[in-house]
């Protein structure tokens, strides 16, 4: 009878302990990430840029910026994850951020510098 108890108070607790775990490890759900963009001198709000979150190199998540130049990601995996901005007239940003242990992750105002691009020479062709 003694050994029945113990047996039934260990499959308790391993039972509680279990259900601790799994909850803990597979109902997170997730962070969530957001920021806006701006042009570094004049603090003007950058609109359509590409923002890429990944994971080892593989793209997990992307989104294209708001017309207020806010942009958010939903539900992203709880670890150390990249993210890439950008923007044709823009230099790209890459940052990494840490999510672990974060339900949210709010970067505020991201700034931006201007890419100039000067073109020695262009040629255009054109077909009739």
């Amino acid at each position: 009878m003694k050994k029945a108890v113990y047996l039934f108070m260990f499959s308790m607790v391993t039972l509680i302990g279990a259900t601790i775990y799994s909850n803990k490890q597979f109902n997170n759900d997730g962070c969530d990430l957001s920021g806006k963009l701006v042009e570094n001198s004049s603090s003007e709000v950058i609109d359509n840029a590409l923002v890429t979150v990944s994971d080892n190199g593989k793209v997990i998540a992307q989104t294209t910026v708001k017309n207020d130049g806010s942009f958010a990601f939903k539900n992203l995996p709880n670890r150390l994850l990249s993210l890439s901005i950008e923007n044709v007239a823009y230099t790209t940003v890459n940052k990494t951020i840490n999510l672990v242990n974060a339900n949210s992750f709010n970067f505020g105002n991201i700034s931006l510098d201007t890419h100039v691009n000067i073109l020695e020479e262009m040629i255009i062709l054109v077909k009739r």
